[in-house]
């Protein structure tokens, strides 16, 4: 039994490789189905969960939030597009197996800011990594399990001509818009994980290893991590 955690800079494929070592693996795959179970538990909209892993930690919006209410600074239905097709793909109604162990309860409800949003995130994940053989991509596992003993923790990282390379090839982000959108998500990244859990997500001490896609390859990675866990 072991759990993985993804930590993947923007760009190396590492929702694909994560996805793809889950159905490999046969490991149950845990991503921004986070963020719902979060918004279930304490009965709020999904889309008000999303906003404090995107930008809510890194503005004044984090401290305004305990204040006024959310309903001025949701997002629009389609923005989610595309999240949503890749959820389906992935959520494979796996959830009557672990939420049993999710919290049932939680002091705050239809209410949430950024010190909710945090003691959530340790709760849902902590639980949610008693299922055993799973995948966890981003939002600080890394940190929430470190003291877990079957814990791997792994960054993937590559060059940014590379990861360019992927955004416009794979993902397809139009070449005038990549740079920018890299920039973007790269300090978007590091504010969440300073913030919330107050670690640099570019030191290498915090995981087992740091993993550079673009050197390695995919099948590689893969191959590796699957080593190094069974």
């Amino acid at each position: 039994m072991a759990i993985i955690t993804i930590n993947a800079e923007f760009g190396t494929k590492g929702i694909f490789i994560a996805q793809r070592l889950a159905e490999e693996l046969g490991y149950f795959y845990f991503d921004h189905i986070i963020a719902e179970e979060i918004a279930n538990l304490i009965k709020v909209n999904k889309l008000d969960v999303k906003q404090f892993e995107e930008d809510r930690h890194e503005n004044i919006l984090a401290t305004i939030s305990k204040y006024f209410s959310l309903d001025i600074f949701k997002l629009k239905k389609h923005e989610l597009k595309e999240e949503e097709k890749e959820q389906k793909l992935y959520s494979r109604n796996i959830r009557d197996s672990y939420k049993h162990l999710l919290p049932y309860r939680f002091e705050a409800h239809g209410w949430i800011d950024s010190d909710i949003y945090k003691k959530m995130i340790y709760k849902v994940i902590t639980s949610l990594a008693k299922t055993g053989d799973c995948i966890i991509v981003g939002r600080g596992g890394n940190i929430i399990l470190a003291d877990e003993p079957n814990a791997y923790h792994f960054r993937f990282v590559a060059s940014k001509e590379y990861r360019r390379k992927t955004l416009i090839e794979v993902k397809g982000i139009p070449e005038k818009e990549v740079d920018k959108l890299m920039e973007k998500i790269d300090k978007k990244c590091i504010n969440y994980n300073k913030y919330y859990f107050n670690f640099d997500v570019n030191d290498p001490h915090y995981y087992t290893a740091v993993l550079n896609v673009e050197k390695l390859g995919d099948d590689l990675v893969v191959k590796w991590i699957k080593q190094l866990v069974a």
